[in-house]
């Protein structure tokens, strides 16, 4: 269940506090039943060991977003011959990443007829990266994302529970209410090939496909895009609170570049919606700790994100960030959350939803707010104002006050 909550933003000497809270579940996902990895010398080698092994035809083997991908040039891809293991009817989930040379055509990226669409949408149509469920006999409405644009990596989840149909592009979550049932088809799943509702292939670089027969979660999805359940490499710390005095102090990097302390910050350059700083060497005891606060320079981005993993399972806050360059004080509630209790064991800032020179100062799990105070002045009126009766402007005067 997805809860949301307005926190107070301080102005006059006060911290910069806005955040949506995001609840998540904490279920294992345990429907993988294809993955093209595209790393052995057998393009459509399925990694999951359910013997889905796809027929392979113009692709070759490029540079991915981990290790190896493959590169279409628009005429073919992958086919995954229908079986029951790929059947809808209970849920499915797809996972990928990619990235485009080109978004001016309706593109297939991943379809299996009859039963799921994804692509890149007709430019009359926005040339938005769609997902579509065929529910009841209708493939409409679909889930409308982002506006596709080329040479950058999209990391993209698309998932239907019989309920709802999300997608999840790097990150933004995106979703239609589609209640009903699928009936199966023993069509194949193109992977980049042209389709009947995708008429041109995918142009561009494919990578990292997952195909799954249940639906993920909110706290799959946050577990998966993170890396919240893989182990730390640092020796586990009782106390969340980093000064960078000693150090990175556990934390590492996803999709950045980079990472150091430097003068008693943690920096980094980041890479679009996936990249994260994260600590995952952790065992903090939660009880009455109500706040994260942290104080960060960010140079780009409109958006940045926390994200944790307890006992109670995965979870993440959303706010805005001021990317001037300069730093300043962030602090989110989290206590009202129902994830945010137990021990902490991951803790992780995605500090932009752009390309950004990112400085940490501190970041602190605490029992009340933290962080020097700021003044923000978000408007002010002109000095000639229009009065409410009659043609004469009147002058607006203010003096500062102590």
């Amino acid at each position: 269940m997805t809860q949301r909550r307005t926190i107070t933003t301080f102005l006059a000497a006060s911290f910069i506090l806005l955040a949506m809270i995001v609840g998540t579940t904490a279920m294992a996902n345990n429907g993988l039943v294809a993955w093209y990895d595209f790393e052995a010398a057998d393009l459509g080698a399925d990694g999951s060991d359910r013997g889905q092994v796809a027929a392979v035809s113009g692709a070759i083997s490029a540079k991915g977003r981990v290790g190896r991908g493959i590169a279409l040039t628009g005429d073919d891809g992958l086919e995954v011959p229908g079986s029951e293991l790929l059947n809808t009817n209970a849920g499915f989930a797809l996972e990928l990443w990619v990235r485009f040379d080109s978004v001016s055509s309706n593109m297939n990226i991943i379809s299996k007829g009859g039963e799921y669409l994804l692509r890149v949408d007709p430019p009359g149509e926005g040339g938005n990266i769609s997902f579509f469920v065929n529910v009841n006999g209708s493939l409409e409405p679909r889930v409308r994302g982002t506006a596709a644009q080329p040479d950058t990596w999209y990391h993209i989840i698309a998932t239907w529970d019989g309920q709802l149909a999300s997608l999840w592009i790097n990150g933004r979550h995106f979703s239609s209410k589609r209640v009903g049932s699928i009936k199966a088809a023993d069509s194949p799943v193109l992977i980049g090939k042209p389709s009947k509702w995708g008429p041109v292939g995918l142009k561009g670089t494919i990578d990292e496909v997952r195909l799954y027969n249940e639906a993920m979660t909110t706290g799959e999805v946050l577990r998966v895009e993170y890396g919240l359940d893989q182990p730390g490499k640092a020796v586990l710390r009782d106390s969340a609170r980093f000064e960078f005095t000693a150090g990175l102090e556990g934390w590492e990097a996803r999709h950045t570049d980079g990472l150091a302390v430097t003068d008693g910050r943690l920096v980094a350059v980041t890479r679009g919606h996936g990249a994260v700083l994260l600590n995952r060497s952790l065992d903090v005891p939660l009880q009455g700790e109500r706040f994260v606060s942290c104080r960060m320079s960010v140079t780009a981005g409109k958006t940045g994100r926390l994200v944790f993993l307890t006992d109670a399972g995965p979870g993440a806050v959303s706010f805005p960030v001021i990317a001037d360059g300069a730093p300043h004080s962030y602090v989110l509630a989290v206590d009202e959350l129902p994830e945010w209790s137990g021990r902490l064991t991951a803790l992780g800032l995605a500090p932009s939803d752009q390309d950004a020179r990112v400085a940490i100062e501190f970041v602190r799990v605490s029992d009340a707010p933290e962080g020097p105070p700021e003044l923000t002045v978000r408007s002010l009126l002109p000095d000639q104002v229009m009065n409410r009766a009659g043609p004469r402007d009147c002058a607006q005067h203010r003096r500062p006050r102590d």
